[in-house]
């Protein structure tokens, strides 16, 4: 799980390929952030203390919505990630 610069957006890769969700706290829009806990990562928000899983779905809140997936494409090894575009939290993206 990687936050993608100054973009309110995270990278995580796992074994079905690529995936992008949304930084921004379902609850009260604060900016979440990666917090880990032995071998598991998490995603909490600062603010109210909303915790997510790394796929974005909420383990503790008050956040009561999970976090918003985006569209991700592979092209030539880069990885584009297209941010108006929202898709299930299950879609993943494989490189080629």
């Amino acid at each position: 799980m990687t936050q993608v610069g100054t973009m309110p957006v995270f990278l995580g890769r796992d074994s079905g390929g690529f995936y992008a969700l949304t930084s921004t706290c379902t609850h009260a829009g604060c900016t979440v952030g990666t917090e880990v806990s032995g071998s598991t990562a998490y995603l909490l928000c600062p603010c109210h203390g909303s915790l997510y899983d790394r796929n974005g779905a909420v383990v503790h809140g008050p956040a009561e919505a999970p976090l918003v997936h985006f569209a991700v494409e592979v092209d030539s090894g880069n990885v584009i990630i297209h941010g108006g575009t929202q898709v299930d939290a299950a879609t993943r993206t494989r490189a080629s």
